[in-house]
This record gives structure tokens, C-alpha cells and sequence, in this order.
């Protein structure tokens, strides 16, 4: 999200109104959006939205012209959850899956900015609760592995300075009866 909203001319954004999914402004930020969906397989959605007074809207959707059920500007957004809202002041992101009638996500939202550096919208990424879970579980067996590797390396240590500990001590107890000898 924090990429494609880095990309997106914030002054262009911030004149997009309702009608305009044929301009020049709003195909190419939808093909920006599109080409980032394109380079992420994991992506399943990827837009911009925009606050108007209280009401969270669509502005471009990256799958608009692709797909039959793509937002349009000023679609409105039915309840914006406190993750989405914070997107419109830094990065964020979802703490937990969120269901919707698109699918049950994961999101991440970053600010776009317009030339003075005001935020004049978002960019979201949805991934599919499936693909992040498939990315937990593989993580997640990483550590487990890790774990064990690490563990059998610690006994293994344990048991190498348990041996050089008998070792010496016997090496210490000969010693010591040669020169009681010696000395006796």
C-alpha cells in the first residue's frame, strides 16, 4: 500500500470526482494500481478511497474495467473499521481479518498525498485470509524447525562440556595422586 501510494499523483487524485472513470487522471491510476494487483499475486484488491465529511468512498478501483463488481467513484463504504480510518493519518493495518461482501481479508492502507504533502486519500490492499494464513503456517513451521535445530545445538553443547568437565576433573584427580606420591 505504502509503494502504490507513493506512486499515485496526489493532486490528480484529489480532483477525481464521480463520472470521471474515463479520464486520463483516473485510468492512470487505476493502471497503476492494476500493474501493483499484477506484481503481487497475493493481492487480491488493491484501491483508493477518500473520506467526504463522515463517509468513507471509493475513488479508483484497480480491478475498475476489469472486473463487473469494481467500485466507482464515490461508492460509498460501509463501515470503515478504526485500522482503515488510522490509514488516513500512516501506514496501517488490519489487527485481524475482516469479512465483507467482497471475501474475508487482511488489510493494509497507507496515505496519498498531494504536492504539499496533505493527505488526500488512501490506498488499501486486501489479501486473502487464505494466503495469509498459508504465509503464517510456513512461518510458523520455520520457527518451529529453528526451535529444535537451536535446541538439539544446546544439548549437544550441554553434552560436549559435560565431557570436558569429566575429562578435566579425572585429568585433575590423576594429577593430584601423582604429586600426593611424589610428595609422600
Amino acid at each position: 500500500a505504502g509503494i502504490a501510494a507513493s506512486e499515485i499523483d496526489g493532486d490528480s487524485f484529489a480532483h477525481l470526482q464521480a463520472g470521471d472513470e474515463t479520464t486520463a487522471d483516473f485510468i492512470r491510476i487505476r493502471d497503476q494500481l492494476h500493474r501493483v494487483k499484477g506484481a503481487s499475486p497475493d493481492v487480491n484488491f488493491i484501491y483508493t478511497m477518500r473520506k467526504n465529511g463522515d463517509v468513507v468512498e471509493f475513488v479508483v478501483d484497480g480491478d475498475y474495467g476489469y472486473t463487473p463488481d469494481a467500485a466507482v467513484i464515490g461508492e460509498r463504504y460501509p463501515e470503515a473499521q478504526p485500522e482503515l480510518l488510522a490509514g488516513f493519518f500512516a501506514p496501517a493495518a488490519d489487527k485481524e481479518f475482516n469479512t465483507d461482501q467482497w471475501g474475508t481479508v487482511l488489510s493494509g492502507y497507507s496515505p496519498i498525498r498531494d504536492r504539499t504533502g496533505s493527505i488526500v486519500g488512501i490506498v488499501g490492499v486486501d489479501m486473502d485470509s487464505s494466503v495469509v494464513m498459508a504465509k503464517l503456517d510456513r512461518i510458523n513451521l520455520i520457527l518451529y524447525l529453528v526451535g529444535l535445530i537451536a535446541m538439539f545445538f544446546i544439548g549437544l553443547g550441554i553434552i560436549v562440556v559435560e565431557r570436558r568437565r569429566v575429562l578435566d576433573e579425572r585429568n585433575l584427580e590423576e594429577s593430584e595422586k601423582k604429586y600426593r606420591l611424589l610428595f609422600e
